[in-house]
């Protein structure tokens, strides 16, 4: 898998992860909803590391 590729799963990925996050959190599933958010800012982490490995500069 491309770098770019990987960047942008991982980025759609933690997206939906912090969608989750933000459901669960005011219906009371507090545990849930920040074991979703900590996992989306691991995915959004890693992703913003395939990202800076695909960039070239011309």
């Amino acid at each position: 898998m491309k770098n770019m590729a990987a960047a942008l799963f991982l980025f759609v990925l933690g997206m939906l992860l912090t969608m989750a996050s933000m459901v669960l959190g005011p219906f009371g599933i507090t545990q849930w909803s920040i074991a979703a958010a900590v996992t989306a800012s691991v995915f959004a982490l890693m992703g913003m590391y395939f990202a800076y490995q695909s960039w070239h500069e011309r």
